[in-house]
């Protein structure tokens, strides 16, 4: 039996359809710096920065969404919530962050090879080391969703067997 992979962590906010897309970039751009605005502060400084921007941009039809009582308000806060949990000092980021750090050292332990990788960080520059971090990222991503693939089709398999037991071995699922 093969162990589960990590939860996967998402967030899906549909934009309204009667939306132009300049609209949406606008909502999404301001979202991302209402988001931002409380990353090292209190939440009564991120309601301010929200009335602030709210009292400027009173007149201005772009930027209507920013009243409660506008249809867009809650698309727009939807993203801003979504945009916290993710980016740095949300909760979701901070617990993907220090897991992704356990996670490298036990293989860098498991490995052996903590020595030799630092040797080669010291003699490398900065632009070859970010080259090959974005190489390793890229490589522990698809291993995460071969790794996904293969569970999903242990966990159909092994769902497959349990009916073609229960049903005293006689159905055939799936063709074949």
């Amino acid at each position: 039996m093969i162990k589960p992979p990590p939860t996967l962590h998402h967030v899906s906010v549909t934009a309204p359809t009667n939306l132009s897309p300049l609209q949406i970039e606008i909502i999404k751009l301001t979202a991302q710096y209402v988001a931002l605005s409380g990353k090292h502060t209190a939440s009564n400084n991120r309601q301010s920065f929200v009335n602030n921007l709210t009292l400027k941009e009173w007149t201005n039809s772009e930027f209507a969404f920013l009243q409660p009582r506008h249809g867009h308000y809650a698309y727009f806060t939807a993203l801003v919530d979504g945009y916290r949990r993710f980016m740095p000092g949300g909760e979701d980021y901070e617990c993907m962050k220090v897991r992704g750090k356990r996670d490298r050292l036990s293989s860098m332990m498991m490995n052996d090879d903590i020595t030799t990788s630092t040797a080669t960080a010291t003699t490398t520059t900065t632009s070859a080391s970010n080259h090959k971090n974005h190489e390793q990222t890229i490589k522990q991503c698809l291993n995460a969703a071969a790794y996904r693939a293969e569970y999903e089709r242990d966990a159909t398999n092994r769902k497959r067997e349990a009916i073609q037991n229960a049903a005293g071995g006689s159905a055939v699922l799936g063709g074949a």
